[in-house]
């Protein structure tokens, strides 16, 4: 994919997601709401680095399952626009144990009724969530 700057992924178990708290002492959006995922690292795909990504923010091996999309965005940090590649993601195996790193405090498995709750009507993952519930009905 050229262009990506990063890559998340939607982890899928039964009909539920794993979303991440940003650890409130984290510097980017401390407290919000996230999918996992990050930056790609230079001469990296965005299949590679979704798997790395997730792996180092929950301890959960992956396989992609399919590539949902991608979808822009302006940075905050830097005012450019970036590229977010969004995957469809299964954990590897039978063992889901989330060990969270230190950019995040929490984790939850939601369904669609929870995202709301947790985040806003512009967070653009909030809206990656409700356009992938939207597509399981």
């Amino acid at each position: 994919m050229v262009g990506a700057a990063g890559a998340v992924g939607v982890i899928s178990q039964g009909r539920k997601v794993l979303v991440l708290r940003r650890s409130l002492a984290d510097e980017f959006l401390p407290g919000g709401y996230d999918l996992p995922g990050g930056g790609l690292e230079p001469g990296e795909s965005a299949d590679d680095a979704v798997k790395r990504e997730v792996f180092e923010e929950t301890g959960i091996p992956v396989s992609i399952v399919s590539r949902l999309g991608t979808t822009s965005f302006v940075s905050r940090k830097d005012g450019k626009r970036k590229v977010l590649a969004i995957f469809l993601l299964k954990p590897n195996g039978d063992d889901r144990k989330v060990v969270l790193s230190q950019e995040h405090d929490e984790y939850r498995w939601i369904d669609g009724s929870g995202i709301d709750a947790l985040f806003g009507p512009e967070n653009l993952m909030g809206k990656v969530l409700r356009r992938y519930f939207a597509a399981r009905r």
